[in-house]
């Protein structure tokens, strides 16, 4: 099975709009901010909020938060390319 087909069947449990920030967040090597993906992603901020709560709900361990700034663990990183299940 293909690493796209294998993140994707992962992610399934995600809205289409939480999925948009998990994949930013996995095609990039910076912390980024809650202002930031929400330029990125032309939302408001208490948006992206929101959403990150939501997936947080769903996958408590998926997103990490350092100062306001969101990241993938490296243990979610190496299940998602492994394709193994998250918590």
């Amino acid at each position: 099975m293909k690493l796209k087909t294998k993140i994707n069947k992962l992610l399934s449990k995600f809205s289409l709009a939480e999925r948009n920030i998990i994949w930013i967040l996995l095609n990039t090597d910076e912390k980024l901010s809650y202002d930031d993906l929400a330029i990125m992603l032309h939302k408001k901020t208490s948006t992206i909020q929101s959403q990150v709560s939501s997936i947080r709900k769903k996958d408590n361990d998926l997103i990490r938060t350092s100062k306001n700034e969101l990241y993938l663990s490296d243990m979610n990183l190496g299940k998602l390319k492994d394709g193994e299940n998250f918590g």
